[in-house]
């Protein structure tokens, strides 16, 4: 009776143990990152709303353009014009890559220019310098944070979630969004 109980507890544990690995699933694996022309659209539809003239014709200066999905190509035509978006040097702008922080938060920088930056610069160790002047500006705004031990993932890609964010915090500095205009 005794060794019956005991392979029946060991039977127990061993299933117990295996079903606490299953729902262990990694956040890299479920992440999203966001591709430039998802985060342009967000960008220019919240921060720029209506503020960016538009011409598709822009586009064909991007010898990737055609790689545009159909529903972007207004906004990212905006954002071109608007100097938000400017390309790679080699004439493309790489619409479905992913995107990194730094690039993104440079983007944001563009289309924010009337923030009130007057708060404490936060003095991020990971920022190249060609990103540094528009990084200190949208952290004494209070648009970046970081991760908190004085990084900001400069080279991580940015996911759909933290564009979320970018965009939360940019309407409420720049107050775009009335309360109730959402419901």
């Amino acid at each position: 009776m005794i060794k019956k109980s005991k392979v029946i507890a060991l039977i127990l544990a061993a299933t117990m143990s295996c079903s606490l690995f299953v729902p262990c699933v990694s956040a890299a694996e479920t992440t999203e990152f966001a591709t430039r022309e998802y985060i342009v659209s967000e960008f220019v539809q919240s921060v720029g709303r209506n503020t960016l003239d538009e011409s598709e014709a822009v586009l064909d200066m991007f010898s990737d353009s055609a790689k545009i999905s159909a529903e972007y190509k207004e906004d990212i035509s905006r954002a071109v014009v608007g100097g938000i978006l400017k390309g790679y040097e080699d004439r493309t702008i790489r619409p479905t890559e992913s995107v990194s922080r730094i690039e993104a938060m440079v983007m944001l920088a563009r289309c924010v220019p009337e923030l009130d930056a007057s708060g404490d610069v936060i003095e991020f160790t990971d920022v190249p310098e060609w990103a540094k002047e528009e990084i200190e500006y949208l952290s004494k705004a209070g648009l970046v944070k970081g991760y908190g031990d004085g990084t900001m993932g400069a080279d991580d890609f940015i996911t759909i979630e933290q564009v979320g964010l970018l965009v939360e915090r940019s309407d409420e500095a720049l107050r775009t969004v009335n309360p109730g205009d959402s419901f």
